[in-house]
C-alpha cells in the first residue's frame, strides 16, 4: 500500500470516527436534553389566544328600538423618536415643479381624501402632519391645534408615546393612517393604535348619561345601565393556544372541542322609551338655553310600574353648550324648596291633624322664628288668614311653617319620623350608580337642630333630596299611595346558556292610605287648576288635567335658585309622573317660569303621541276632536 493510499485510509477512519462521535454525541444530548429542547422550540412557536362571544345590545323599552350597540374603537399614539430614525435615514428629494406652500404640505387629492406625494421627502415633514391632524381631527384635541404636542414631542429626546386621538372608528383610523409617518409600519413610522371593545349609543345626544359611558374598561366602565348590566352583556371569554403550522407558517388552535366556543352576551331590555326621551331632551334643552341655567334634568315615570321612560340631565360647558355629562337625576343632592310642602302635608293628613278648611293667619306674609325671618313675596298683603288648602294652592311659606309649628312644635321628632316612614331618610336602592344619599335632620343631634329647623323643614330647607327621590315619591301619591322602586330595565335576554329574565314591579312600602292620596291629589290638581294656583298659569288652556307642585329653594347667597316642577297626569287617572329641575338660571327663577314651561311642553306631547291616554282626559266639547285641541295648544 503506498503513501497516497494510507492517507486516504487514515482520512476515512477519521470521519468514520467523527461520525460516530458525532452520532453518540447526538444521541446523549438527545437522551439527556431532547425533552428541553423539545419544550422551548414548542413553547417559541405557542401564542395565548381569547375568543369572546359577541356583546349583547340595549334596547328601548319595545324591545326593538337600539339604544345602544357593541362596535370596535382605535385609541392612537405616535412615537416621534421612532419618527426621528426615519428621518435621519431619508435623503430629501426634490421637487422643482412643487410650489413652496405644497412642498410644505403636500397635496391632497380631493376625489379619494388621501395624501399624495408619499415617497416625496416633504411630505415628511411635522408642519404638514400637524397641518393635516387639525383640518381632520382637531375636534379630538378639544377645538385645539395639535402643533403643541406634536412639535413638543418631537423635539424632545425621550418622549415615546404622544396620545393622538381616542375612540376613532374604523373609518377615521383609516384616514389618519394615510397622513405623514402614520402611513409607514410601525417600527419605520413610530404610529401606534390599540383596538377597545365598546359601546355604540344610537343617539349620542339624548339620555346617553343614563345609558352610560361607551367604554367596558376604566374608571367610567361602571355607570349607567351600561355599567350596572355590564356583566350580562359582555360575551364569555375562552382562552386557548395556537402553535405554528411548519408548513404554511400559520397559526393553528390546538384542542378545540366543539363545546369550547363562548356564549354570547345577553340584550337588555330598559323601560326608557325613546320617543320620550326625545321630547323632555327637546323641552328641557330649549328652557336651558333660555334660562342659561348651570344644571337641569328630567325625569318621566309610569305611575303604576315605575319604570323610568325617560332621563334626561344637562350641564353647562365651559363654552355655553349643554352636555349630557353628569346624573343630576340620581346624583345631585339638593334643598327641595316648596315641592316638599306636599310631603309636610301628607304627613299632617295622616296624622290627622291638618284640616284643610281651617284658618290660618299667615301675618301679611311675614313670620319670625329662632333669629330668621319667613316670608312669602308672592301672596297679596291683604290676605293675612286663608284657609289650609289655600296654604297648600298658593305655596304659602308662611302658611306651611305655621301649620306643622302649630301640631308638631312639642314634638318636632314625630314630624321627623313621618318623613322618615316615607322612606325619604334612606336611598332606594336602585342598581344605577351614583346614588345620592339624602339628608334629614334628627332632633337628637342638639349641633344642627336650631330653634328654626321644624319651621324651615316645613317648607323644604335644611334637608336634601335628589330629583329621583321625589319624583318617587310623588308617584306613590299618584298610585294611591304606593311606592314602587324606580325601574330601569325590563328584561335580559336568553343565550344557549341562560334563561331570560324578567324584571318585576318592586314595591317599596304604602306610604299611605287611598283616602289620603287621593286627597292631597286633589290639592296638587287645585295647584294647577285655580286661578290662585302656582302652576296655574303655566297649564291653563291645557286639554287635560294635570296635579303638580312648583318649588323654588335658594341655593347660594344672592340670586342662585333652585326651580322645580313634579307632578302627573291625566290627574284623575295618573299614567305619567313627571319632575323637571332648572339649576341656577340667569333672570327668572321662579318655578312657574321655568321648570313648569318644560313638564307642559312634555306633557302636552306626550299626550299627541300616546293613543290610550285619551281615555280619561276632559276636554272641551265644542272641539270637534281631541287631537285638534291637543295640537292647538302643543304648539302655541
Amino acid at each position: 500500500m503506498n503513501r497516497a493510499n494510507i492517507v486516504i485510509v487514515i482520512t476515512c477512519l477519521c470521519f468514520i470516527i467523527a461520525a460516530i462521535t458525532v452520532s453518540v454525541r447526538m444521541t446523549y444530548i438527545n437522551l439527556a436534553y431532547g425533552a428541553k429542547m423539545k419544550k422551548e422550540i414548542y413553547d417559541e412557536s405557542v401564542e395565548q389566544k381569547q375568543l369572546k362571544g359577541e356583546t349583547g345590545v340595549i334596547l328601548a323599552d319595545d324591545g326593538k328600538n337600539l339604544l345602544a350597540y357593541p362596535t370596535m374603537l382605535y385609541n392612537a399614539s405616535w412615537d416621534p423618536q421612532t419618527a426621528k430614525r426615519f428621518l435621519a435615514t431619508r435623503k430629501p428629494k426634490r421637487t422643482s415643479k412643487t410650489s413652496g406652500l405644497n412642498h410644505l404640505f403636500g397635496q391632497r387629492d380631493e376625489k379619494s381624501n388621501v395624501q399624495v406625494q408619499k415617497n416625496d421627502s416633504s411630505f415628511y415633514t411635522i408642519n404638514n402632519l400637524v397641518n393635516l391632524l387639525d383640518q381632520d381631527f382637531k375636534y379630538k384635541n378639544g377645538g385645539k391645534s395639535y402643533s403643541k404636542i406634536i412639535k413638543e414631542g418631537y423635539n424632545s429626546s425621550t418622549r415615546r408615546n404622544i396620545q393622538i386621538a381616542k375612540n376613532l372608528n374604523m373609518e377615521e383610523l383609516n384616514l389618519m393612517r394615510t397622513f405623514p409617518f402614520f402611513n409607514l409600519p410601525r417600527y419605520t413610522g413610530g404610529f401606534k393604535y390599540s383596538s377597545i371593545d365598546t359601546m355604540l349609543l344610537a343617539d349620542p345626544f339624548v339620555g346617553n348619561r343614563i345609558i352610560g359611558y361607551t367604554s367596558f374598561n376604566g374608571s367610567d366602565a361602571g355607570k349607567g345601565i351600561l355599567g350596572a348590566y355590564r356583566d350580562y352583556l359582555v360575551g364569555e371569554k375562552k382562552e386557548f393556544i395556537t402553535i405554528t403550522d411548519k408548513s404554511n407558517k400559520a397559526l393553528k388552535p390546538v384542542d378545540l372541542d366543539k363545546n369550547f366556543f363562548p356564549f354570547d352576551g345577553r340584550d337588555v331590555t330598559t323601560t326608557l322609551n325613546y320617543n320620550i326621551e326625545l321630547i323632555a331632551y327637546n323641552a328641557l334643552m330649549e328652557q336651558m338655553n333660555r334660562s342659561q341655567a348651570v344644571r337641569g334634568c328630567v325625569i318621566i315615570m309610569d305611575v303604576k310600574t315605575g319604570d323610568v321612560k325617560a332621563i334626561i340631565n344637562l350641564s353647562r360647558q365651559d363654552n355655553g353648550n349643554y352636555a349630557d355629562d353628569y346624573n343630576h337625576a340620581i346624583s345631585y343632592v339638593h334643598q327641595p324648596g316648596s315641592v316638599f310642602k306636599t310631603v309636610s302635608f301628607l304627613i299632617g293628613l295622616k296624622d290627622g291633624y291638618i284640616d284643610l278648611d281651617e284658618k290660618v293667619d299667615i301675618g301679611r306674609g311675614k313670620m319670625h322664628i329662632g333669629g330668621i325671618t319667613i316670608s312669602d313675596s308672592h301672596i297679596p298683603k291683604e290676605n293675612t288668614v286663608i284657609s289650609a288648602r289655600d296654604v297648600f294652592v298658593t305655596s304659602s311659606n308662611v302658611g306651611t311653617a305655621k301649620l306643622i309649628q302649630k301640631y308638631y312644635k312639642d314634638n318636632p321628632q314625630k314630624f321627623l319620623d313621618g318623613i322618615y316612614k316615607l322612606h325619604l331618610n334612606e336611598k332606594l336602592g336602585i342598581e344605577i350608580l351614583g346614588e345620592g344619599k339624602p339628608s334629614v335632620k334628627n332632633t337628637k343631634d342638639k349641633a344642627t337642630w336650631y330653634a328654626c329647623s321644624l319651621a324651615q323643614t316645613a317648607y323644604g330647607y335644611e334637608t336634601m333630596f335628589t330629583p329621583i327621590h321625589l319624583i318617587t315619591f310623588y308617584n306613590a301619591i299618584a298610585n294611591d299611595g304606593v311606592m314602587v322602586r324606580p325601574r330601569f330595565v325590563k328584561e335580559i335576554g336568553a343565550n344557549k346558556k341562560e334563561k331570560e329574565v324578567d324584571f318585576a314591579v318592586n314595591v317599596i312600602d304604602t306610604i299611605c292610605s287611598k283616602a289620603v292620596a287621593a286627597e292631597v291629589r286633589q290639592l296638587l290638581a287645585e295647584v294647577v287648576s285655580s286661578p290662585i294656583g302656582t302652576g296655574y298659569s303655566c297649564f291653563k288652556g291645557a286639554a287635560y288635567n294635570f296635579a303638580g307642585k312648583t318649588g323654588t329653594a335658594q341655593v347660594k347667597v344672592g340670586n342662585n335658585y333652585n326651580s322645580s316642577f313634579v307632578g302627573f297626569f291625566p290627574a284623575e287617572n295618573p299614567k305619567y309622573t313627571i319632575y323637571a329641575l332648572i339649576s341656577e338660571p340667569v333672570g327668572s327663577y321662579y318655578a312657574a317660569s321655568t321648570a313648569a314651561p318644560v313638564v307642559r311642553k312634555i306633557a302636552d306631547r306626550i299626550a299627541l303621541c300616546d293613543s290610550s291616554f285619551f281615555k280619561k282626559i276632559n276636554i272641551d266639547g265644542n272641539l270637534p276632536s281631541v287631537n285638534e285641541k291637543l295640537r292647538e295648544v302643543a304648539y302655541e
